[in-house]
């Protein structure tokens, strides 16, 4: 694994992953003789979990299951928030409006001593 670039921590932490999960399996139970050798057996196993943990981590990367959202429906959802801020501030226009013209008439005032 120190071959493939792994680190040398890295390639601990996987060399152990790999037989534990060889032991858990009871993979070590699926050998037979007329099928080929323990170092072939163990090296395609090995690939196969490391290729297995690679897309692991890209699944992790990626959400780790978390179902998707399609775009279709946040941009529904943009459209609805847009709409509702716009009713807001077409509500509260009034409300402003009457807020702006009491303050331009006040701050217009000269300060009474």
């Amino acid at each position: 694994m120190r071959q493939q670039g792994y680190k040398h921590e890295e390639a601990e932490d996987l060399t152990q992953g790999f037989f534990a999960t060889l032991l858990e399996r009871n993979g070590l139970d699926t050998l037979r003789r007329e099928r080929g050798r323990l170092r072939s057996f163990l090296l395609v196993s090995l690939k196969n979990f490391l290729a297995e943990e690679h897309r692991r981590t890209l699944r992790i990367k990626r959400g780790n299951g978390q179902p998707l959202i399609p775009l279709r429906r946040l941009d529904l959802h943009l459209r609805r928030r847009k709409l509702q801020l716009l009713h807001l501030g077409l509500l509260l226009r009034p409300g402003f409006a009457r807020l702006h013209r009491h303050a331009r008439l006040h701050l217009d005032e000269p300060p009474s001593c």
